[in-house]
């Protein structure tokens, strides 16, 4: 499939996070949420609906990353008990990637839903010659009140302000 225009993948490259498993190079990545908000306008609206339909799911993140040939990337060090993940494989051949999450390793099949938390250190290697595509979900723990996910998300948009005025 062609990743080329309309698909914007976003802004700067992201650096690998080192740490649990290292990293060598960057990943790309096409935000749809961002901190529970929607941000492509109306672009992706399958996708849209199709997360507005899951009821009682609350997204922190959405959005596709494209894992560069022969890369190994930590895509997040937040260390964090209150985010579940689901990665789904959207290109990857048998032996093209792996993800690893605290002491598992599994190997990504296309159509393959890969769920795990943020507890544990993980990471993505892409063992083949061609970029890696992937449709990424960060949601909010079931068990996390609606009171503690508006204070989570009211804590992040402070640290990205934050972070813009360094």
């Amino acid at each position: 499939q062609d990743w080329a225009p309309p698909c914007h993948w976003g802004g700067q490259p992201h650096p690998s996070g080192g740490g649990g498993g290292g990293g060598s190079g960057t990943w790309d990545a096409i935000s749809l949420v961002e901190q529970g908000v929607w941000v492509t306008a109306d672009r992706f609206r399958g996708t849209r609906r199709l997360l507005a339909g899951l009821d009682g799911m609350f997204p922190c993140m959405v959005g596709f990353v494209r894992l560069p040939p022969r890369a190994r990337v930590q895509l997040h060090q937040e260390s964090t008990n209150y985010l579940v993940t689901a990665l789904l494989p959207l290109d990857a051949d048998a032996g093209d990637g792996k993800l690893h999450s605290g002491e598992w390793t599994r190997a990504l099949a296309t159509g393959d839903l890969l769920m795990f938390g943020q507890t544990y250190s993980h990471w993505l290697q892409n063992a083949s010659g061609r970029a890696l595509h992937a449709f990424v979900c960060h949601f909010y723990h079931p068990g996390v009140s609606d009171v503690e996910r508006f204070a989570l998300l009211l804590l992040g948009a402070l640290q990205a302000a934050a972070r813009r005025t360094e």
